[in-house]
């Protein structure tokens, strides 16, 4: 079931699945187990909007505040760096493709620079995802970022739903129950590393 990834390519696994779902945390356990670069694209994001003199800075500020997708050839250009810079192979990146524009906008701009070996998708009812949220956020009580949750929950459905399904038809995603202990996904995601001949570093 593994691949070798081609001569001076990238090894890449797509992490998806709806805000508050554990994306990041399981992310950060097995980029820490497994040897991977673990990278998140709204953190990316978040991070252009920081920089001086970003060329994105308006455009990724607008789709944000609206919890719409950041179209791809912004995302992607910033993975795209993020992976160059990098001298290892393997790459975790969560939260994207977030819709088809972004799977198509990933497939040209890295032919022959990543593979992807899988997609896992993290599932989560939403009214624990919402309270996960809350739960962690310092905003709780600001009705702007109740607004952005609700829109980012809705597009997830609305526009990465689809995504998911295509990924599912091509037989090339995981499903994982995000709706228990992190201890417990890890294991399970564990288990799907596994099943690719990816094992955890030192073993």
């Amino acid at each position: 079931m593994t691949r070798t990834p081609k001569l001076g390519t990238k090894r890449v696994v797509f992490v998806l699945g709806p805000p508050g779902c554990g994306k990041n945390t399981q992310c950060r356990m097995v980029a820490k187990a497994f040897g991977f670069m673990y990278v998140s694209a709204d953190q990316l994001l978040r991070n252009e909007l920081q920089s001086a003199g970003s060329q994105y800075k308006a455009r990724i500020e607008s789709y944000m505040t609206d919890g719409k997708v950041v179209p791809g050839d912004i995302t992607c250009r910033l993975l795209e760096r993020y992976l160059q810079s990098a001298r290892k192979i393997n790459f975790l990146i969560a939260g994207f493709p977030k819709n088809e524009e972004n799977r198509e906008a990933w497939n040209k701009a890295t032919k022959h620079k990543a593979d992807v070996e899988f997609i896992l998708c993290i599932e989560c009812p939403e009214d624990v995802c919402m309270d996960r949220c809350l739960q962690r956020s310092s905003s709780t009580r600001n009705e702007d970022f109740l607004e952005i949750l609700e829109k980012t929950i809705t597009t997830f459905i609305t526009e990465t739903r689809p995504t998911i399904a295509y990924f599912e038809s091509q037989r090339i995603i995981h499903f994982v129950n995000g709706n228990q202990s992190k201890e417990k996904v890890f294991e399970q995601i564990k288990k799907i590393f596994e099943s690719y001949d990816i094992h955890p570093v030192g073993k």
